[in-house]
């Protein structure tokens, strides 16, 4: 209840940039570690599809990893559907989706509730999910959001810009992003 008074007195008192630009910062990032191979690839070729295309081959070894047992059909489902950090690109725009965070819940849930419950990622919005009557504005998943954009940033070198498309608390089954890249990109 707490966060969602304070999501709607910040959407009433702060404009949207601004709005995006705190709760962006509070994300979780990527350590240096794994961003300092792709920002190495990047500064030697200046080639953003095949920044893209190596770092979907090393995210989906990652996911493969990570998921024992990843049917085959959740795995052809994330790469269709372009989720993870890499996304797709559409003109000076990368959109990306966010994969489940319990991907056998997610897939194997009975109704939208409970997919969206197991899809996102984060315990505070987890437990909303389970709380009668509480909502809480999609302004807050640009927290979520901000993991893309310091990883996109960091690699690239640039600034980009970040906007919300898709939230599991405006009712969608997945959260979606667009980076809007720097001219030049």
């Amino acid at each position: 209840m707490w966060t969602s008074a304070a999501i709607t007195r910040m959407e009433e008192l702060i404009d949207e940039d601004d709005r995006i630009e705190i709760l962006t910062g509070c994300a979780h990032v990527l350590p240096e570690s794994s961003i300092k191979p792709l920002r190495d690839l990047y500064e030697r070729t200046h080639d953003l599809e095949e920044l893209r295309r190596v770092w979907q081959e090393r995210f989906v070894e990652e996911l493969k990893r990570r998921c024992d047992s990843l049917p085959q059909e959740w795995l052809d489902t994330v790469v269709r559907e372009h989720w993870g950090e890499v996304g797709v690109r559409k003109g000076d725009v990368i959109v990306v989706t966010k994969i489940p965070e319990n991907m056998p819940g997610y897939f194997g849930a009975r109704d939208g509730d409970e997919r969206r419950y197991h899809y996102c990622h984060c315990s505070r919005i987890k437990a909303v999910f389970r709380m009668e009557g509480v909502r809480i504005s999609p302004t807050y998943c640009y927290c979520g959001g901000g993991f893309y954009k310091s990883n996109w940033e960091r690699v690239i070198g640039k600034e980009v810009k970040l906007r919300l498309l898709k939230s599991v608390l405006g009712g969608d089954q997945v959260c979606q992003f667009a980076i809007h890249l720097p001219e030049g990109i």
